[in-house]
């Protein structure tokens, strides 16, 4: 069993598929009850240093994990609230009514792919027509292709992303460690999908580690690997309890990727 010591680490969190579980759709996902409170604790025990790094916006993490407020990076981190409170927009592009018409043409077409306005980006959700993943995919690399590499398409669990091509979770999770009370850490990122895979180069270019959900045997920058939401939400309470009995150490008891 290894031990950390708690004031040497940051921690970094996706939401869908990482701390709740993935549901049909954007807006069915159920909240685990204890999710606030761990995450609460979590932040405390690390002077603040725990971040919530996603595709949602900022304003729909906050709501997830009410009434704890974190710092958050948003869309990718196209958008971020730092650790003081204050908002960053991390990209000065905007998608075109061109990228918007086009995505609504296509749910127009298709009514069983849900579109997600994240005002950075727009995400067409699949789940519910999986044979029209090809077709979704041709069409926003068409609308990307057009709108000369301002934006880049982001491909993820039953969903493909148009959002502007200089946004990242990488970058995001290097903003936040520029900052107290990350700044002089460790990083730990944790996720389950392709758009963590950045995050998870980062904290290790940083000197951390990446932690992924799952065990789809996908290829993975993680060294790390935690079998699934629940299992996240134990491992923070592991580690929350191995800080009051350990003298102020906090265990990683995971499974390598």
């Amino acid at each position: 069993m290894r031990y950390y010591n708690p004031a040497e680490w940051a921690f970094f969190f996706d939401l869908d598929g990482t701390l709740i579980d993935i549901a049909a759709t954007p807006d069915a996902v159920a909240i685990p009850h204890e999710l606030p409170d761990l995450l609460a604790h979590l932040s405390l025990h690390t002077d603040g240093a725990c971040a919530i790094v996603t595709g949602r916006s900022i304003e729909a993490a906050d709501r997830m994990v009410s009434p704890v407020k974190l710092a958050v990076a948003g869309v990718h981190g196209g958008e971020m609230r730092m650790p003081d409170g204050m908002h960053a927009s991390c990209t000065k592009a905007r998608l075109t009514g061109a990228v918007r018409d086009a995505v609504h043409e296509l749910r127009r077409r298709h009514p069983q792919l849900i579109v997600e306005n994240k005002g950075l980006a727009l995400a067409v959700h699949f789940r519910l027509a999986p044979h029209l993943a090809d077709e979704v995919r041709e069409t926003l690399e068409q609308v990307a292709m057009l709108e000369g590499g301002a934006f880049c398409i982001q491909p993820g669990k039953m969903v493909f992303e148009i959002l502007p091509a200089n946004i990242d979770k990488g970058r995001a999770l290097l903003a936040f460690m520029e900052e107290w009370p990350f700044r002089g850490r460790r990083p730990i990122a944790i996720g389950d999908d392709l758009t963590d895979e950045r995050m998870f180069v980062m904290a290790k270019k940083l000197g951390g580690l990446g932690v992924r959900v799952g065990f789809d045997m996908a290829p993975s920058c993680a060294t790390e690997c935690l079998e699934d939401p629940r299992a996240v939400r134990k491992w923070i309470s592991g580690l929350l309890q191995q800080d009051k009995t350990s003298g102020g150490k906090t265990s990683l008891a995971t499974t390598p990727a």
